[in-house]
């Protein structure tokens, strides 16, 4: 399945998204993606601002299984 969600907040609508995908799916598991940089600079840590922990901690509190994956940049 493919869904593109359009709003102003990451984390609402993923959670709107999951709630879906839960109704359809039994036990779905969930991925994210952590950009690790190997030099990180005031400007990666801006661009890249962790919106993969806000949507971890409310996965957690609805009981939803959700996955962290760390991805190396060179």
């Amino acid at each position: 399945d493919s869904v593109t969600p359009l709003g102003t907040d990451v984390v609402e609508e993923s959670v709107k998204l999951a709630d879906q995908f839960i109704r359809k799916y039994h036990n779905p598991v969930f991925f994210g993606g952590q950009l690790v940089f190997q030099n990180e600079t005031a400007i990666t840590k801006f661009l890249h601002n962790y919106i993969v922990f806000q949507l971890q901690r409310e996965f957690y509190y609805k009981g939803i299984t959700f996955v962290i994956l760390p991805i190396r940049v060179y």
